[in-house]
């Protein structure tokens, strides 16, 4: 289980970006792209939610200390930040652009979806941390 974070819009928003500050120490973000066709062809996949996604890995805490310390950290990662999927009023779905940088974790809706949901609109569907 995870954390989720939703916002929900009553009526359509003056822009198209959600915007929090993310405030971490010791740890990295790595963006999550689609995979290439050549890993594609390989038998690699990747589910849906996780395309555009970052998973979070601790900069320090990597490798097994279970024999000293009881930690096992494995290859260190923390949590997975997943993609947003955006959801009206009518069940009209589609997913949001996530984008951390310099502390900032922006979700960019797409406008068209915007202009034309129905209300309330809802987006959490997918930002969760676990």
């Amino acid at each position: 289980k995870g954390l989720e974070i939703e916002v929900l819009f009553k009526k359509k928003p003056k822009t198209n970006k959600v915007q929090m500050s993310v405030q971490s120490k010791g740890l990295k973000f790595y963006y999550q792209p689609e995979l290439t066709q050549e890993e594609k062809d390989e038998g690699a996949s990747r589910p849906e939610n996780v395309i555009g996604s970052y998973a979070v890995y601790h900069e320090s805490k990597q490798g097994d200390y279970s024999k000293m310390v009881k930690k096992n950290y494995r290859a260190g990662k923390a949590f997975h930040i997943y993609r947003p999927k955006i959801i009206d009023r009518a069940g009209t779905e589609v997913w949001g652009e996530l984008n951390i940088t310099d502390n900032l974790l922006t979700v960019e809706i797409p406008q068209e979806f915007l202009d034309n949901a129905v209300y309330p609109v809802r987006h959490a569907a997918g930002l969760t941390f676990g």
